[in-house]
Parts: structure tokens; sequence; C-alpha cells
């Protein structure tokens, strides 16, 4: 409803505001199914899903039993599978540098893998480690096969990684061209890298593999043709263009498709987030992705909220995943770049998706790729003929939260990033995070969904974006004011199914700003805004974007 003024204003709103009580029954009024608040209340039937043993972040039992587990009811939804990825790349990419710098740079790139190798595992995480066979060679040569077999016993995963580098020689790797590549070429290249990687563990099951070519029309078949049933993040990078986020589900990916789906593909794409603490364009399609620890956090909290929204739904269950991702050579041959950032983003990960109590069920665990394979398939046995993930450019929003999509995507042009954890919860049992959105430094880009971006949901609020005129696009959208500076934003929401109004006075006083003022609220759902108080921002299971006024 609006008020006279043109001032949007919702039942909700006007609930919280007269201080009428919002009990549990009454949050069942907008359609969506009995007792639809998603909250997991003693005694209500969308209690939140999980058991005890659940290889919660700081815990190591992530390899635990029930990790094959679809969640038997609509309205449960499993928790995540959190993977950490490692890419362990080749020294010879662009040139054929001097053998002794491949030298030093195969010494020191290992050393790299065990050092992430030890951050992770002081987060009761293991790696998905997917390497190449110009590494390999070295492996083999050297007679370091001790030391990689450990990490497999140590309960890390291997992988095969590569780009478009083919052995010719013996240590002879030379880029080639790629623009007319056919399966037959491909598979040549393939078989180069694997040489070396079955040399140096010939009994261990190579099953996964994240090529360069992942994309292409032939990829699918050569990943059953060399037995890679899990395929690595690659073919998901539009994503970031045509979402606004990451995908936050496995799923059979139809090659040769933008984010299609392929039920009869063998291999599954298991999407994660490119190198920690980087932005900028990658893959074939050179799509803008920042992966900078501000705004993969801003990504985490998405997804969390994404899986509390399809159980307050009660959507079917499906799977969930949350990857992050290190290059060996990130930072040249120290190799340390980064580290601090993997420390920060782990350390909210552990936060965001942990037990909230003892014995109660955590929103995600860490994960290898076969954990998130068992899992997948499992669900895939429980839903046949369902549907994990599908997204062709123009296709109606594929999830939830639109509203957050909308005003949370980073371009080149803009940031947006996580600022603090205000209350995780707070006394009352109110979530606030303060994000910031500012001007990026390093150049400026088109913000908007080239082509067309996703329209509402449901053909819904928000119309399909025209070419380049996508939210925060140059020169408009939401959050044009934020080129003087960092706007700051404020996420709420709630898990126990009430709605209160949140006082967030003390906030924007310690920003400088009037206490008692006004905030545009934004619907995370929708996308809809209405003005409220900064005393009276009505927080509930829907989360709300507050933005200060003016």
């Amino acid at each position: 409803m609006y008020l006279s003024s043109g001032i949007r204003v919702s039942a909700l709103w006007l609930a919280v505001v007269t201080g009428a009580a919002c009990t549990d029954a009454q949050a069942t009024d907008d359609g969506l199914g009995p007792d639809d608040d998603g909250a997991g209340d003693a005694g209500d039937d969308d209690a939140a899903p999980g058991d005890d043993d659940s290889g919660e972040p700081g815990d190591d039992d992530a390899a635990d039993d029930d990790s094959g587990d679809p969640g038997p009811d609509p309205g449960e939804q499993p928790p995540f599978d959190l993977v950490f990825k490692i890419h362990i790349e080749p020294v010879s990419m662009n040139d054929q540098p001097p053998e002794e710098y491949r030298e030093d740079a195969y010494v020191n790139y290992l050393d790299q893998v065990d050092s992430v190798r030890e951050i992770a595992e002081s987060h009761g995480a293991k790696l998905e480690i997917h390497a190449n066979g110009e590494t390999f060679e070295y492996v083999v040569d050297r007679g370091d096969e001790d030391r990689v077999r450990a990490w497999v016993e140590d309960g890390h995963h291997l992988g095969m990684h590569c780009h478009s580098v083919d052995w010719t020689a013996p240590h002879r790797w030379w880029t080639v061209d790629v623009d007319h590549m056919d399966a037959d070429q491909a598979r040549d290249l393939w078989e180069g890298h694997m040489q070396f990687l079955e040399a140096a563990l010939p009994d261990y099951d190579w099953s996964a593999a994240t090529p360069w070519d992942a994309d292409r029309d032939y990829a699918d078949d050569l990943m059953a043709e060399f037995g890679f049933e899990m395929m690595g993040g690659g073919p998901n990078n539009p994503a970031d263009e045509l979402l606004g986020h990451e995908v936050w589900n496995p799923w059979r990916y139809a090659t040769g498709s933008t984010l299609g789906e392929d039920p009869g593909a063998y291999a599954v794409l298991i999407p994660h987030r490119g190198q920690m603490g980087e932005a900028a364009p990658h893959g074939p399609a050179m799509t803008y992705r920042d992966n900078t620890v501000g705004h993969v956090k801003v990504m985490a909290l998405q997804a969390y909220l994404e899986r509390l929204a399809a159980e307050r739904h009660r959507d079917p269950p499906k799977r969930w995943v949350f990857g992050i991702l290190q290059h060996d050579n990130a930072g040249g041959l120290d190799g340390t770049q980064h580290h601090d950032e993997i420390e920060e983003a782990l350390d909210f990960m552990d936060l965001l998706f942990a037990a909230p109590a003892p014995g109660a069920p955590a929103a995600g665990r860490y994960a290898t790729y076969p954990e998130v394979l068992a899992g997948f398939e499992a669900w895939e046995e429980a839903n046949p003929g369902a549907s994990s993930f599908h997204y062709e450019d123009g296709d109606p929003y594929p999830y939830h939260l639109y509203g957050l999509a909308l005003d949370l995507k980073a371009t080149e042009a803009e940031r947006v990033d996580h600022v603090a954890a205000v209350a995780h919860p707070g006394a009352d049992g109110t979530f606030v995070h303060r994000l910031g959105i500012g001007e990026r430094e390093e150049g400026s880009g088109d913000g908007g969904y080239p082509g067309g971006g996703p329209s509402g949901p449901g053909g819904g609020p928000g119309t399909p974006n025209g070419p380049g005129g996508g939210p925060g696009g140059p020169g408009g959208g939401r959050h044009a004011a934020a080129a003087s500076g960092d706007q700051p934003v404020w996420l709420l929401w709630r898990e126990d199914g009430a709605t209160l109004a949140y006082d967030l006075g003390d906030e924007l006083e310690a920003l400088g700003l009037p206490a008692g003022g006004q905030v545009r609220v934004v619907d995370g759902e929708t996308g809809e805004e209405w003005t409220a108080p900064a005393s009276q921002v009505p927080a509930g299971p829907v989360p709300v974007l507050a933005y200060p006024a003016g």
C-alpha cells in the first residue's frame, strides 16, 4: 500500500510501527505455505535440517557419513558444501622460461600448496588440489611422489587442471593456438598432462578435472572418456555478469551453453569463486569477477540467506555449494600473496555457516569434490527429474533474493564490500551486517547486463534489463550516490520467524549521520523500496537492506 505522499508502506511495516505483535501465525499471510517463516521454531514444521556431526566449519569431520543425505522434506535444505580449492599452475603458459627458473618455480609452488594446506587444516577444511602435467613431470623426475601422496593420505583430493599448454618433449611445454581446437587436439593436450599425473600416482582415482576448455561443445564427451565425473569451476564465470553473483548449486552443465543444464551430462560442475583477493576479467568470456575478500564475504552472506529463503518458501531440497580458490603462483615465486585474505574469508565462513549452538545443525560444512558429488548423486536418486540449476541469458532470475542480487552486484566501476558484522545475532536475535558501496579505484566499466539481464522472479518486479543498462550501471542505478565515497548499507534479517523494529541510530551516529533520520529500506526478495525511521527498520525472515536516506 502507499501513503498519500506516494511513499510505499508495506503491511508488514504497518504492523511494526503501530506496535502490533507479529506472531508466528501472522507470518503466514504472504501465501507461501503453512508456517512459512523458515525459522525452525520449536514445534513447527519447518525446523532447520542437519545433524550434529555435519562437519561444520572449524570441525574436522567434513567427511562424515551423512554427506549424501538429500534432505527428506520440502522446507528442509541440506547444508552448504564449502569447497577450498587450489590450482597448481604451469610455468610455461605464455613462453618458455629458463630451466633454472622453472626448477625454482616448481619447488616454491609445492611449498605454496603446503602453506595453504596448513591454513585449510587449521579451519577443519581439506583442499581440492587440481594440478597440471608440467608440475607433475618434475614430481616424477625428482622423486617427489611421496610428497603429493601425503596430501591424499591426509584427506585432500587431487584432480587435473590444464591450460592450453601442451607437452612437446621432456620439460618442454608450449602454449598452443586454441581458436580452432577440436576434440582430437584437445584430447592430445589432456593426455599430455594426464601421463605425468598418472605416473606420479598410478593407483589414484583421477576423477575430477578443471580443463581450460570446459565450456566447449566437446568437453563433456572428453570428461566421460577420461572418467572425470567432477568438473571444476570455469563455465560458471558468466554468472557474475548475468545473475550478479555466483551459482549456489552444483549441476550437470550443458557444455556450450551459457549456464544451462543437461541432465544427461556425464560430469557435475562444482562452481567456485576465482583467485582470492583479485578483481578482474577472467575466463574465455572475460567476465568481470570481484574476488576481493570484502566481496567474497558479501556473496557468502547472499548464499547463506538464499538457502534460508528456500526453506522459507518450502522449496524441494537441493544441494548447495560455495567455494573459494587460491593459485600456487599467486605472488610469483614467493607464492604467499592473499594468505591474509584467505584467513579472513575462512574466519567469516566459520562464523556464518557454523552451528548456532552445540548439537544444532550447521548451515555448511567443508567438503572435497567427492563429498559434493556423493551428496549430489544421492539428491538425484531421491529426486528423479528435478532440476538442480538452469539459466540462460534472459531467463527469469533463478533464485529468491532478487532484491539482494540487484543491489549487491559488484562491477568494474563499483565495489560492494563487507565492512563489519554488527550483530550476529544481537541480544534481540537480529542479524545485522554493515556493507560499503563505493567507486572502484582501478578503473570503470559497464555495470549493466549486456545482452539482457535477469527478470524478476516469475516475471514479477524487475523487468529484463536492456543491454548495458542494468542495476548499478554507469551514470545511474541504485548506487549512483556512492561515487563520492563509500556509501554504508546495512543488511538485516531474523531467523526466529518474528519481525521486529531495529534501531540503526547508533550505527548512523557512529558514521556522523543523523541518528534520528530516515533510511531507505529495500526488500531483499522483490527489490521494492520504502522509507522508514532509522529507529524502526523492520527486521524479519525476509532480509532487507537499509540505506541512509537522502
